[in-house]
């Protein structure tokens, strides 16, 4: 609650950072700018005045130095406002230009004893005043004061009350006095006011925004210490868990096992949900872009739920529809999240039926260069209202207010897929109907992998092309997903929907002498099952010819003396994705590639065993998962509890030392002062430099980036799998 409670509060400011502050004080500078064209002006056109000024009074050579002077002090206000002086202090800028223009044109009018060519100049200049957005009390302050200094230097300067055309101009200073102060009085709400009223709402709102901002950073540095504290104790919890999932175990014990394990998981999935969501709101999530399989990628996230759909009783199917990119540059950290993300979703509100994940490409009709791939997860659920879908994609929102109490989930995943998904170009949406299920689909944007690692992972289908295969399924979906994507391969597809209907063709191919070179057949056929179909076959002599591929749940797997006896080839588990059905097949009719895997398998055990790793870990919990890791990899371990030790250690066996795994946080020496010194000793030494792992709690980017600027080559996020922690020490050992 208190997580979620600090949340909401940095959640209440979000308004201030997604809308843009008021337009109205940039205007005003835009404008001010504008402003700047009449003193440059008049800098100049008082210059032009002066042989006027020689030819009406000749003996008055001071308005050569005033009209001089009116000029420099013009310039100097555009230095000033050039050089950003008057940044954020738009009223005085415009009160020191109205004062310039009205003050020296009233000194000027004053000298000419108020001379109608020069007065009515004087009047046009003070008529600006009521349209510049200044103070009411500063527009007739700065009003009165030039007619005043006017009239002043008038009378000082011989000015003759008793003359008609001196009394004409006395009534004309008067009458414009009067209207302009009528004018500004009037347009003082639309003037002066607006810009107040808008300069104190930008106050307000950069003051707000300025306190969201502190709050956010102090939220992120919370999670982030909070996010280590739980990181740190799991890290134990699920290592020891997949170290004792290696041993025997009996199937109650393995349960409980399995049962730790995801609830481990799901921990650390609200966790790293409420981390992502602070970061996705400080603007610091960044998106990689690196090779991914697409079809791997998939078939990873379904076998997470595979134990949930058996439960269930539900269809978990994938569909790449053929033609789709499958090897492209994108985040696969952050893909994997939305599909997990959407289907839990899916399996949280579907209690019967089907649940499918597709993806297919999409026409970029923008032209940008690079291809757009949609994901959708279809499943037959409770569905959604159209009322419901439109708030379904905001942050700590569900569906309906019962929804967490009776589904679970804090209301931030489907806001954090949406941001996602934004973040890779793309779009997300969900098209639902209440009662019958929905479909929430989610678009990105790529481009292909690189050539290198296409050539690596790409599976060829040569062997298979024009080979027959009869598909034995009940699934109808799984029947055309599966024939699609044999038929991209180049297979010759057939499907029996029963058992009954599978023997028929059986029989015909072999009459027909037309046999199947193989067939793809379910453990859960509702009359005669996998086992008893491919049994079957092998009492004859020609069907026994033919490959057999079943497919089984984990519940419903046949044993192995089961599997031997009725002939088969391979078991598939469920879910089947695209990726295992494809390299099964080509096993059938290739040996080559189960040697190459093993020949690769045994290469990468042979670069591992007999390693020397030295390990900075300060948590007793944890050195015992790392130590039962690397002795699993058949690697030498050294483990010291602080980066004093380690450090130590190093220098006096650096020659010894193939590689350090480092924690960042440690008493008396953390690991990022421990890389720094011992990248300092090895420059000094000239020596080749020990690839060095992080080894963190922490799941922010800035501490990824904390450990490269030390001098560390990668880093691990705890908890620490096996497979990531043996994929990281080849890619450094093999340098």
């Amino acid at each position: 609650m208190n997580i979620l409670s600090l949340l909401s509060k940095a959640y209440d400011f979000r308004d201030y950072r997604s809308k843009p502050a008021p337009s109205f004080e940039a205007e005003l500078h835009y404008q001010s700018k504008r402003i700047l064209i009449i003193p440059c002006s008049l800098s100049f056109l008082w210059l032009f005045f002066i042989p006027i000024d020689l030819q009406l009074y000749p003996d008055m050579t001071l308005f050569i130095w005033i009209r001089a002077g009116l000029s420099f002090v013009g310039l100097t206000l555009i230095v000033v406002k050039l050089a950003n002086w008057f940044n954020n202090k738009q009223q005085n800028l415009l009160l020191f230009i109205s004062a310039y223009l009205a003050i020296g044109s009233a000194i000027i009018t004053g000298l000419t004893g108020c001379d109608p060519v020069y007065l009515s100049g004087f009047i046009l200049v003070i008529s600006i005043i009521p349209l510049v957005p200044i103070s009411r009390k500063r527009s007739y302050l700065l009003l009165a004061s030039s007619i005043s200094l006017c009239i002043i230097i008038a009378l000082f300067n011989g000015l003759d009350l008793t003359d008609a055309n001196a009394r004409y101009s006395l009534n004309d200073l008067l009458a414009a006095l009067i209207i302009f102060s009528a004018l500004i009085f009037i347009q003082h709400k639309f003037r002066y006011q607006i810009w107040k009223s808008n300069t104190f709402t930008q106050v307000e709102v950069g003051n707000k925004l300025e306190a969201a901002e502190v709050r956010i950073e102090a939220k992120s540095r919370f999670l982030a210490t909070m996010s280590h504290e739980i990181r740190t104790p799991m890290n134990g919890v699920i290592g020891m868990v997949e170290m004792l999932k290696n041993t025997e175990l009996e199937p109650t014990q393995r349960q409980y096992v399995d049962i730790i394990n995801n609830s481990g998981k799901a921990l650390l999935n609200i966790i790293s949900d409420i981390l992502d969501y602070s970061k996705i709101e400080a603007g610091k999530l960044d998106i990689e872009a690196v090779d991914v399989d697409i079809d791997e990628l998939c078939l990873d996230v379904v076998s997470l739920f595979s134990v949930m759909a058996e439960k269930k009783d539900i269809e978990l199917m994938v569909n790449i529809l053929p033609g789709t990119p499958i090897f492209i540059q994108s985040d696969p950290t952050r893909l994997r999240q939305i599909l997990l993300n959407l289907l839990g979703n899916a399996f949280k509100f579907t209690s019967e039926g089907k649940i499918v994940i597709s993806v297919e490409p999409v026409v970029d009709v923008e032209n940008t260069g690079n291809n757009i791939l949609k994901f959708s997860i279809t499943d037959t659920g409770i569905g959604l209202s159209q009322d419901q879908c439109q708030q379904l994609f905001s942050a700590f929102s569900q569906a309906d207010s019962s929804t967490t109490r009776k589904y679970g989930g804090t209301g931030l995943g489907l806001s954090i897929s949406k941001s996602l998904s934004k973040l890779m170009g793309g779009d997300i949406n969900v098209n639902s109907h209440l009662g019958i299920g929905s479909e929430f689909w989610f678009t990105i944007r790529c481009k292909l992998a690189s050539t290198e690692f296409i050539k690596k992972n790409q599976i060829l289908s040569t062997h298979v092309k024009h080979k027959r295969i009869l598909i034995i399924n009940t699934n109808e979906d799984f029947n055309e997903i599966t024939s699609d994507q044999c038929r991209s391969w180049g297979l010759y597809t057939d499907i029996a929907s029963t058992s009954d209907d599978a023997i028929q063709k059986l029989v015909l191919s072999r009459q027909t002498n037309n046999l199947y070179d193989v067939i793809l057949v379910d453990m859960a056929m509702p009359k005669d099952n996998g086992i008893m179909i491919s049994t079957w076959m092998r009492n004859d002599e020609l069907l026994n010819q033919t490959k057999r591929i079943l497919i089984s749940s984990l519940s419903n797997s046949p044993s192995q003396k089961e599997i031997k006896d009725a002939n088969i080839d391979y078991v598939i588990q469920k879910p089947v994705a695209a990726r295992s059905l494809k390299y099964n097949l080509l096993k059938l009719f290739d040996k080559d590639i189960d040697k190459a895997e093993f020949v690769d398998e045994e290469n990468t055990n042979r670069i591992l065993e007999g390693k020397r790793i030295l390990v900075a870990e300060d948590n007793h919990v944890n050195m015992m998962v790392i130590r039962s890791m690397l002795k699993k990899l058949k690697i030498i371990c050294i483990i010291e509890e602080n980066g004093e030790l380690a450090l130590s250690n190093y220098l006096a066996n650096h020659k010894q030392i193939d590689l350090i795994l480092m924690d960042f946080e440690m008493p008396k020496m953390d690991g990022l002062e421990t890389t720094f010194e011992i990248r300092a000793f090895e420059r000094k030494r000239q020596i080749d430099s020990v690839p060095i792992i992080g080894l963190t709690a922490h799941a922010m980017n800035e501490h990824r980036e904390q450990a490269l600027r030390v001098g560390m080559d990668d880093h691990i996020t705890k908890p620490i799998e096996l497979s990531t922690l043996k994929r990281t020490l080849i890619k450094h050992l093999t340098k």
